[in-house]
């Protein structure tokens, strides 16, 4: 028979062994973020990825005015072009949804489904391997912390550096959705 106690310290060992395993989540604007393992834990099944040659790249992204829709176009490695557009209108609909950056014409994906979290994987894996996603998480942290609106109406912007703006925005929401630490 196994004494109580012993059993007790064990339990104990394993929970204090979980809480130092977990990622720390520091706000600093100048600490440079990282994909979690969860990003690199999933092979992919997503109907709508499964040809996704990564690395990937932004070329555009913007917003909608239905209440905030984002949506961005990325190609792969393959240089074969994918459409992912974070639904957000009036009538509280915030799927989702790929084939289209048009909120009313893409395929709409369970909330926190199969194909989400893999999307949330690739905008993690692209984020820690990329300059401009980190250069995106410090002007939003920097943003948050003074307690302004990011400019995106400066000297350096290009359409691609906007869109990369567009989708670290996206995994951020993506990331607070499906239960991890957001980014700012």
């Amino acid at each position: 028979m196994i004494n109580r106690n012993r059993l007790a310290g064990f339990a104990l060992l394993i929970v204090i062994t979980g809480i130092l395993a977990m990622p720390s989540f520091d706000e600093s604007p100048d600490t440079p973020w990282t994909a979690s393992e969860f990003a690199r834990a999933f092979p992919v099944r997503s109907e709508y990825l499964k040809n996704v040659a990564e690395p990937i790249a932004f070329v555009h992204g913007g917003s909608y005015d239905d209440g905030g829709s984002l949506f961005v176009d990325f190609k792969d490695s393959k240089g074969q072009f994918y459409y992912a557009c974070l639904k957000n209108d009036l009538d509280g609909d915030t799927r989702l949804t790929f084939v289209s950056p048009t909120p009313s014409m893409g395929i709409p994906v369970p909330v926190s489904g199969v194909e989400e979290r893999e999307f949330l994987g690739m905008l993690e894996r692209w984020a820690s391997a990329d300059q401009a996603s980190q250069y995106w998480i410090r002007k939003y942290r920097e943003a948050r912390k003074r307690r302004v609106s990011v400019k995106y109406d400066v000297p350096e912007m290009t359409e691609e550096l906007y869109a990369k703006g567009v989708a670290t925005s996206i995994m951020n929401h993506l990331l607070k959705r499906n239960g991890k630490p957001q980014l700012w």
